[in-house]
């Protein structure tokens, strides 16, 4: 039997994490989050809450985004599939999705629903229930290996590229204790109704009709890239080559940007910049696989097996890069 008080230390924990995906790093929670060593030592020398708000908006608001869907749906849509698949999950555990105005997909709900069901599981043990305990066990289980570390683990290196370092923290840390709560729970017989899975992404290498927006289109669709380009990592880019990004969405951003550098005839620097993104990428993935946590290295293939995709289609622009008229300008 699990020591209860490690599981309701657990659920304290969730819950405080899900409140800063929620809030940010507040007045309210920055007593919780002083007491909490991993988090109080990425704190800024002087607290701003005006700064951290910025901060907060400037990661959460305007570059990663903390749902499930843009990591897992190439729509990157909310309330399709994948917000479906999360609001089962709350009403299979009975659980009420908080009243925050977010998505059930969004990271801090879904933290919430972990600490209703490490609380519940304390619960069932310490009531003598352990047919309810394990049960609540195959919930947490199933949770994590279908769906919260599949997207867990690119998220974590999406926030860790911004730069902001409480927030990069941040996410290590959630990634850390679900990781542990995995471990915890051991593999439970068949680990999982089914294996986690990435939608199918579109053969843009077999295409010769292939072209700069459908390139950017494929690198901005993180379920089919590999990796998560933001906004502001696309102007990144465009600042290394030297050339404009424009505006509109990150497709769009990215399309401006190749469009340029062809014409620039900097293409060769922003597709060199690409790839060591994307082996900073597979670095973050084979350093998780070290991890011996339950499942973990069947998802992690699956995302290196999209990223190796993806350095295809680098290549392939780069052979293409180095003959006249060798990239469509668009599909």
């Amino acid at each position: 039997m699990p020591e209860t008080h490690s599981l309701l230390a657990r659920s304290r924990a969730y819950h405080l994490l899900s409140r800063l995906y929620f809030e940010g790093l507040s007045p309210v929670l920055l007593p919780a989050v002083e007491a909490t060593p991993e988090l109080a030592e990425a704190l800024p020398a002087s607290f701003s809450p005006d700064e951290a708000a910025a901060d907060y908006q400037r990661l959460f608001g305007f570059n990663v985004f903390p749902f499930a869907s843009v990591f897992l749906d190439p729509r990157g849509m909310l309330d399709g599939p994948v917000t479906d698949y999360v609001r089962r999950q709350f009403q299979r555990a009975g659980c009420p999705t908080p009243l925050t105005g977010e998505a059930p997909d969004h990271l801090g709900q879904e933290l919430t629903l972990l600490t209703f069901l490490a609380r519940a599981e304390a619960g069932a043990w310490i009531d003598g229930l352990p047919t309810e305990a394990e049960r609540i066990r195959r919930l947490e289980r199933r949770f994590m290996d279908e769906h919260l570390l599949g997207w867990l683990v690119a998220f974590t290196r999406a926030v860790r590229d911004e730069g902001f370092s409480f927030f990069t923290v941040l996410a290590e840390l959630t990634l850390d204790l679900v990781l542990d709560h995995r471990s915890a729970l051991g593999y439970g017989g068949r680990m999982t109704s089914k294996r986690f899975t990435l939608p199918e992404p579109p053969p843009l290498l077999d295409d010769p009709r292939t072209g700069l927006k459908d390139i950017a289109a494929y690198l901005t669709t993180t379920p089919w890239a590999g990796l998560f380009l933001s906004r502001d990592a696309i102007t990144r880019l465009g600042r290394r080559a030297g050339v404009p990004r424009g505006f509109g969405d990150r497709t769009q951003m990215l399309a401006n940007l190749f469009r340029a550098a062809a014409e620039y005839d900097h293409l060769d620097v922003v597709l060199e910049h690409l790839t060591a993104l994307t082996a900073a990428w597979r670095a973050h993935y084979v350093a998780l696989c070290a991890r011996n946590t339950p499942g973990l290295s069947d998802i992690v293939d699956v995302w290196t097996e999209r990223l190796a995709t993806t350095e295809r289609l680098l290549d392939r622009l780069r052979e293409a890069a180095r003959h006249p008229n060798g990239l469509r300008e668009s599909s």
